[in-house]
């Protein structure tokens, strides 16, 4: 099993049969456990990227960014000017009730 803290890696195993953790097991999970299993299921995620589905909308997004590049009409941002606008965005988020974002939102970023 890797280099996984033992303690999630007994709890995923025995819970292997139900393909799905309900969000009251997870509630009980202590956060250390909880960032334990995020890490758990973004290394199995990323260890097969081409299985992981791609919304049809992010292929819109990218084809219309590259088309600004190639027209000249492109827009970069630093990486300090990218952590502001994401700094932004999220207290933005929390006062508006914390929605989730959504294929505007990453074309807004365009």
């Amino acid at each position: 099993m890797g280099d996984y803290p033992w303690s999630l890696t007994c709890t995923l195993v025995l819970r292997q049969n139900l393909m799905m953790l309900s969000p009251s097991t997870v509630e009980r999970m202590s956060v250390g456990e909880r960032l334990d299993a995020i890490e758990l299921l973004w290394r199995s995620l990323a260890a097969s990227p081409e299985q992981v589905p791609s919304p049809e909308w992010h292929g819109r997004v990218v084809a219309e960014r590259l088309s600004k590049i190639e027209r000249g009409e492109g827009k970069f941002l630093t990486l300090d000017e990218v952590k502001r606008r994401f700094s932004s965005d999220s207290e933005a988020s929390h006062s508006a009730g914390g929605r989730s974002r959504g294929p505007g939102d990453c074309a807004r970023l365009s």
